[in-house]
């Protein structure tokens, strides 16, 4: 437990040092140091997600809700120093942008365009877009989708609608507002399929009946914790931790995590680049 707090704490000493020596500093108070004053971390999640983030008993529950809370013992020797603030998609950049929350934990796919709005750390799990369809559609092949007879779900992101136009041009597509409203659509027949990343679509081809998993659709992606642009010290801090739980001193805890939501174990700490005797 001592070397295991030691990596952490180091990660505190180096960002706190950054933040005194950054003249960025000076302008706007990290949100390190803001959050270390304060006594807790404010968390922007999504309620609407299972396994990521759901209600379960009027308890907010998930993988994501456990990550944060994981950061918070970090923070504070304590995970219940933590605040959770539930967002819709749509309003997960500004929250940050504006300090509304500290940082998001909303099962994010980093893409190319959000570069531009928010900071994100690095992944915290691996995903990509996988195809969600009803079981009666009468295929279980990708390929066989792209046909007008066909409607996909998809939400209104340059990704999706550049991966649809890629991939399955030929199906017609519904965009609607949340992920959802998407499943919804699917289940209540508006839309044949939909795109969701893929444990999201593992997870709910298992427990939900009437779905299938088909298969993913593009290229791999990661999903990360994003935060405000330019604070350095507080990205450091986040991207650190990030790194000893798949990697590290935190990585027996984040693999608890992982395989309570799963049932499956994380990539080994030995996938990641790493110091070699």
């Amino acid at each position: 437990m001592i070397k295991h707090m030691s990596y952490v704490w180091a990660a505190v000493v180096v960002a706190l040092t950054l933040a005194v020596a950054s003249p960025v500093s000076a302008q706007q108070e990290s949100k390190l140091l803001e959050v270390l004053k304060r006594g807790k971390v404010i968390v922007g999640v999504t309620s609407e997600v299972p396994p990521f983030g759901s209600i379960e008993n009027g308890e907010l529950v998930g993988f994501d809700i456990d990550i944060a809370k994981l950061i918070a013992k970090a923070l504070f020797e304590d995970e219940t120093k933590i605040e959770f603030k539930k967002l819709a998609f749509a309003a997960r950049w500004s929250a940050v942008g504006t300090g509304e929350v500290d940082f998001g934990i909303m099962v994010t796919t980093i893409w190319p365009d959000r570069l531009g709005r928010v900071t994100f750390t690095r992944g915290y799990i691996r995903s990509g877009l996988a195809v969600l369809a009803r079981d009666d559609i009468g295929t279980s092949n990708i390929a066989d989708l792209n046909d007008p007879k066909y409607t996909f779900a998809i939400l209104d992101t340059p990704s999706e609608h550049k991966l649809m136009a890629a991939k399955v041009p030929n199906a017609k597509t519904l965009v609607l507002g949340s992920e959802a409203d998407m499943l919804t659509a699917v289940r209540t027949g508006r839309a044949h399929a939909l795109l969701i990343d893929t444990p999201v679509a593992a997870w709910r081809a298992k427990n939900l009946p009437g779905l299938q998993n088909i298969g993913i659709l593009g290229s791999s992606t990661q999903n990360a914790i994003f935060l405000r642009q330019n604070d350095f010290q507080w990205w450091y801090y986040l991207d650190a931790l990030v790194a000893e739980m798949r990697c590290a001193s935190l990585y027996n805890d984040y693999k608890a995590i992982y395989n309570k939501w799963f049932e499956v174990d994380p990539p080994s700490p030995e996938k990641c680049i790493a110091f070699k005797d």
